[in-house]
C-alpha cells in the first residue's frame, strides 16, 4: 500500500514493488488530492503485478507509477552541437527579415568574438558560467568596454534560448553570477566653445566626440555645408538631420513621397522603436527646411528615394546602372570631404546634429513629450543622453535663484 506523507508544503508518496522501496514527489496539493494519488498508485502496482500492465522500455518504474500507468512521451535528447553550429543555425533562423541587416551583422560579430574565447568546436551544451566569465575577462584585457561584452553575452544568451525552445539544448543559460568591470561613464556633451577652451590637446581630441552645436552654430554649420558641398545632395541631406533630428539611417531610407510640402511635414521611417514592426513618426517642416527641400526636389534625379545619386557623377570612378540611393558610406565620406580644412571638421558625423536638434528644443523649454514624439525617444536613459541645456541657460537658471 502506498504511503503518503507531508513535508513542508509538499506531499510525497512511498511505495514498494518486488521488495524494493521507491518514492516520488506529489507536490503542493491538498490532502484529498494526495490521498487520491496514493489510491491511483496502488491500482497501478496491482495491475503491474497481475500482468495487466507492462513497464515500457526506457521508462523507470517511478515515472511510470507516478504517471498512473499512462504512456510517457520521452523527451528527445538534444544532439551535441558545437558553438559554431549553434550560432550558424541561429543566424539562419533570424536572417529571415526578423531583424535588420545591420543588427544581424552585429550579432554575427558578437558570435565571432565569443568563439575566439571558447573555440568554434566547443560543445556548447557544456558551457558553464566559468566559460562565460572567461570571455568577460578576455574582452576586458583586450580593452573592450564592459557594455560591449554584455551585448556579446546577450546575443549568446538569445541563441541559447532559441536552441532551448527547439530542443537543441537543455537547461538554463549559465549566465547567473557574472561579474563585469565597472564602466566609465561617457563624457558629458559640450558646446564648441567649451571644448575649444580645453587646454589639454589630447583630451580635446577625445572631447570632440561629445560635441553638440548651439542654435546659432547650427545655422553657421549649414551655411558652410551649402557653400562647400561636394555634391548637390549633401546640403539637403545635412539639413534634414539638422531640422528634424533624424538619424542618418532614417534619412537614407526616406522616400520622396515621405515629404508633404503642402501639409508641411516629413514622415520618418523607423525600424527599432516598435519591436517586430516598422513604424513611423511625423516631424513638421520649418520654412527654411521646406525651401531647401523644394530646391532639391527640383533637381533631384529620378528615383524612389529622397536622396539619390545620378548615374554619372563628375570625377567619380563608381560605375552605376541608373540612379542609386545614397549609401551610408557615401553620406559619411562626402560630409567629411565637405568639412575638411574648416573649423567644422571636428564634427564626427550626422548624429551630432541629432543631439543639437534635441538640445535646441530643450533649451527653449519645449515639452519633453513633444521632443520624444519628434525624435522617437522612449526611455529616460535616452532623454538624459541626448538632452543638453546650453551653458547660458543653466547659468541663467542658477542666477535667477541665487543672483
Amino acid at each position: 500500500m502506498a504511503g503518503i506523507r507531508k513535508k513542508g508544503d509538499a506531499y510525497y508518496c512511498t511505495f514498494r514493488f518486488q521488495r524494493e522501496r521507491y518514492n516520488f514527489t506529489i507536490g503542493p496539493v491538498t490532502e484529498t488530492q494526495a490521498l487520491a494519488r496514493g489510491v491511483e498508485v496502488d491500482e497501478t502496482l496491482n495491475l503491474l503485478e497481475r500482468g495487466r500492465l507492462t513497464l515500457p522500455e526506457n521508462v523507470t518504474l517511478v515515472d511510470f507509477v507516478a504517471a498512473g500507468g499512462k504512456s510517457l512521451s520521452l523527451p528527445t535528447q538534444p544532439k551535441m552541437m558545437t558553438a559554431r553550429q549553434l550560432f550558424d543555425a541561429y543566424l539562419a533562423a533570424i536572417g529571415n527579415g526578423s531583424i535588420e541587416a545591420n543588427s544581424l551583422a552585429t550579432v554575427r560579430g558578437h558570435f565571432k568574438r565569443f568563439c575566439e574565447t571558447i573555440g568554434e568546436r566547443f560543445r556548447i551544451q557544456q558551457l558553464s558560467a566559468l566559460d562565460v566569465q572567461r570571455h568577460v575577462e578576455c574582452r576586458h584585457k583586450n580593452g573592450v568596454a564592459p557594455c560591449t561584452a554584455k551585448k556579446e553575452i546577450s546575443s549568446v544568451r538569445a541563441s541559447w534560448h532559441w536552441a532551448l525552445h527547439n530542443n537543441l539544448l537543455v537547461g538554463p543559460f549559465p549566465g547567473r553570477g557574472l561579474r563585469f568591470p565597472k564602466e566609465q561613464e561617457k563624457e558629458p556633451f559640450r558646446t564648441f566653445a567649451e571644448i575649444d577652451a580645453v587646454a589639454d590637446e589630447d583630451r580635446k581630441v577625445t572631447l570632440w566626440d561629445s560635441l553638440y552645436l548651439t542654435r546659432t552654430e547650427i545655422e553657421e554649420f549649414l551655411t558652410w555645408v551649402q557653400k562647400n558641398a561636394t555634391l548637390p545632395w549633401v546640403f539637403p541631406l545635412v539639413a534634414f538631420a539638422a531640422y528634424t533630428g533624424a538619424r542618418r539611417s532614417e534619412i537614407l531610407r526616406a522616400l520622396a513621397t515621405d515629404i508633404d510640402l503642402v501639409g508641411g511635414t516629413a514622415t520618418i521611417r523607423e525600424k527599432k522603436r516598435v519591436k517586430g514592426k516598422r513604424s513611423f513618426r511625423i516631424v513638421p517642416l520649418t520654412a527654411r527646411f521646406k525651401e531647401i527641400l523644394q530646391q532639391w526636389l527640383a533637381v533631384r534625379p529620378e528615383n524612389g528615394h529622397l536622396f539619390c545619386q545620378a548615374e554619372h557623377v563628375t570625377r567619380s570612378k563608381t560605375k552605376r546602372e541608373g540612379t542609386t540611393p545614397i549609401t551610408k558610406n557615401e553620406a559619411h565620406d562626402h560630409l567629411k570631404r565637405t568639412l575638411a580644412g574648416s573649423k567644422w571638421q571636428v564634427v564626427r558625423g550626422y548624429h551630432v546634429l541629432r543631439h543639437s536638434f534635441i538640445s535646441a528644443l530643450a533649451s527653449k523649454g519645449i515639452d519633453q513629450r513633444v521632443i520624444d514624439e519628434m525624435v522617437g525617444h522612449q526611455s529616460e536613459e535616452q532623454r538624459k543622453r541626448y538632452r543638453h541645456l546650453y551653458p547660458d541657460v543653466m547659468r541663467a537658471a542658477v542666477a535667477g535663484v541665487f543672483g
